[in-house]
């Protein structure tokens, strides 16, 4: 390549590149974010088909927010050590940042809507932010008529269809069962899904929580 077409040729991807910047640069994001949320769901697919090939769970728990993942084989432990007739406690965690900044942001972000319509846990544990988002319109179990312990911090929402305000979270922000992991010090709402599967467990585990020692 004489010198001649070696600076036409570089003027020309000079001209594009100064033309065309923004554009090439949407363009590298938006594939990005496809193949971000292409990964994501083939993975919960596979998550799906391995969890299907399982024995059915006695309690299922989704959290839900603004959390790290970790092992939560700890709170399985606690939890089947105050119910041993229980074959197997599933958690799992669907990590959702509180704002979306970037591109990976918006994926978890999407992969959190996708999980919140495929998946009917007995109980979800929302990070503060994501219970306020739900209450209105999430099919959560009125906790009024489970008799709680005084103790107990709960939280309360009036839906535009009642006349007065229910509680429906029950704050285990500082509750023992999450001792020595990463989100013991970050908010946990938990609330009951009044259409799970196993609602009866876990009415069971909200009365227990604040009977045994974790």
């Amino acid at each position: 390549m004489d010198k001649h077409t070696s600076d036409t040729f570089r003027k020309r991807i000079e001209n594009f590149s100064y033309h065309y910047k923004y554009h090439t640069i949407a363009a590298i994001c938006l594939l990005l974010l496809v193949s971000s949320l292409g990964y994501t769901l083939i993975e919960g697919q596979i998550a799906k088909s391995n969890e299907a090939n399982k024995a059915p769970a006695d309690l299922d728990i989704m959290l839900f927010g603004n959390y790290q993942e970790e092992d939560f084989s700890s709170i399985e432990q606690r939890v089947q050590k105050s119910f041993p007739n229980w074959e197997r406690i599933h958690i799992r965690l669907v990590y959702v940042p509180n704002q979306v900044n970037a591109t990976e942001d918006m994926a978890n972000f999407q992969q959190g809507q996708i999980a919140i319509k495929e998946n009917k846990p007995d109980i979800y544990i929302f990070d503060l932010d994501y219970f306020k988002r739900f209450v209105e319109d999430g099919p959560f179990l009125s906790l009024e008529q489970l008799a709680l312990p005084s103790s107990v911090t709960l939280l309360f929402h009036q839906k535009e269809s009642d006349t007065k305000e229910h509680p429906y979270g029950l704050d285990l922000s500082d509750h023992p069962l999450f001792s020595g992991l990463a989100i013991a010090s970050a908010s946990k709402i938990a609330v009951i899904r009044e259409d799970g599967d196993n609602r009866s467990h876990a009415e069971a585990l909200f009365k227990e929580l604040y009977k045994e020692t974790y």
